[in-house]
């Protein structure tokens, strides 16, 4: 029976033919089951009873299905920052069979040899670094030189040539203190662009005087969502620090300030400092807080003088005069 109809015969587009069978030893059965079990396992746990699929469990596999079903929820989100983790593994050469030639940081302070590449040359992804190896255990020059530039072939002079008398290639974590992977390395290259941990601004925060959250607001402070967050400030009655401003007055304030300052940024592409928001916060509320207090409210508003055009007394001129500013393009002008 041929490929194509062993093909068709399994995607049932032929199914009046029958299959060949045949018995297969039960050593070879049992060596396929162990690769299978290694394949999805790792070559580590030897479980004999270790299910093969993960399709529905029952009876005594139902403990060995779940856990399957665990480990890879848990790396599958690996796979989507492999391009990120494979950015610091950096490549020691030996027999140049595992290191790929194009994709890999195997020339030290250099990266991938695809950023090297000539204009004209595609990438192929299955190169490894022994293919560009001779006989007789140099580099193929005349092959690379057609490959790379010439900064790259500079730097190549200084590696030695893949030996398989040294053994396989050795891949390390380059953040890691000799080469070794570890927890914090990787925290430090996730948290550089968040800011220097040593800024003296970070300590200011802890020496603001703001007012302290009741005890039964206390535990859920951390865990609220924004809006409840925000809600929770308002409700706050506390004075600001220093003032006899309430502490909801000075948060709706500030909170309004700073979506003013967001807007202006994209739309009038205009900065307001820190310093400027909070002066400014401070001042609304100080005002607000005025208009709202009880003595303010018992203030009777004095008449305003209307005002209106007259003649000028005798032995006078009156001069009637207008004007009008333009800020863009800067003008002004006067009518008399």
């Amino acid at each position: 029976m041929g490929d194509k109809q062993a093909i068709q015969i399994y995607s049932g587009q032929d199914s009046c033919e029958t299959f060949w069978t045949c018995r297969i030893p039960l050593r070879i059965c049992d060596e396929i089951n162990r690769l299978l079990r290694n394949f999805i396992w790792g070559p580590l746990l030897n479980l004999k009873e270790a299910p093969l699929s993960i399709g529905t469990p029952s009876g005594n596999l139902s403990y060995w299905v779940s856990l399957l079903r665990q480990k890879y929820r848990i790396l599958k989100p690996c796979v989507g920052i492999w391009p990120s983790f494979h950015n610091f593994l950096l490549w020691s050469i030996g027999d140049g069979t595992r290191i790929q030639f194009w994709y890999d940081s195997w020339i030290p302070k250099l990266g991938p040899l695809v950023h090297w590449k000539l204009d004209r040359i595609d990438a192929i992804d299955d190169l490894k670094v022994s293919h560009f190896v001779q006989l007789g255990g140099s580099w193929n020059w005349a092959v690379l030189r057609q490959l790379l530039h010439l900064y790259a072939l500079d730097h190549l002079l200084n590696l030695p040539v893949p030996n398989f008398a040294v053994g396989p290639d050795r891949c390390a974590w380059e953040p890691g203190k000799h080469g070794e992977f570890s927890v914090k390395s990787s925290y430090t290259i996730l948290s550089k662009d968040t800011g220097d941990p040593k800024d003296r601004r970070y300590d200011l925060i802890w020496q603001l005087k703001l007012p302290l959250l009741q005890h039964h607001h206390l535990s859920s402070f951390h865990t609220l969502g924004l809006v409840d967050w925000i809600l929770l400030n308002i409700d706050t009655r506390p004075l600001l620090s220093g003032t006899n401003i309430p502490w909801s007055i000075f948060f709706s304030s500030l909170i309004w300030k700073i979506w003013k300052r967001r807007n202006s940024h994209i739309f009038a592409a205009t900065t307001v400092s820190n310093a400027n928001l909070l002066h400014v916060s401070r001042t609304w509320a100080v005002q607000c807080h005025s208009s709202l207090s009880p003595s303010a409210s018992n203030l009777i508003p004095s008449q305003s003088p209307i005002l209106h055009w007259s003649p000028a007394p005798s032995g006078w001129l009156t001069l009637n005069i207008d004007g009008s500013v333009s800020t863009s393009p800067p003008m002004a002008q006067l009518v008399v």
